[in-house]
């Protein structure tokens, strides 16, 4: 099995269904604990700084990943911290790309902090 940091976000065809059950635990259990899934129809998650100019660094990175996965988050930057919200629109609820863009995060924030 592909972990989903090396995957890609793709197209969504006309026609699929948002994931349900078995399926959001199965992607739930491949991303970090920290992140929670809201009615079924997206992630959600918040990330800690000690600063605002890390934060906005943070919120960089994150929008590097989204345009070269074309799929952006929802991206709230305050002082010291930075909400994330994923869904697919296109679905009205979750999809495999949005588990995909936070592993995606997830890596980057792990990277973030070991520099």
């Amino acid at each position: 099995m592909t972990h989903l940091v090396n995957k890609m976000c793709r197209v969504v065809d006309e026609g699929e269904s948002p994931l349900q059950g078995n399926d959001l635990t199965h992607y739930s259990a491949q991303i970090h604990n920290d992140w929670s899934i809201v009615e079924e129809e997206s992630l959600s998650r918040s990330f800690m700084f000690s600063s605002y100019e890390e934060a906005v660094e943070f919120t960089n990175k994150i929008a590097d990943v989204a345009g070269s996965e074309g799929h952006h988050p929802e991206i709230k930057l305050s002082y010291g911290e930075v909400e994330v919200e994923i869904t697919t629109h296109e679905l009205g609820g979750l999809h495999e790309n949005d588990f995909i863009m936070a592993a995606k995060i997830d890596r980057e924030h792990r990277n973030f902090r070991s520099n």
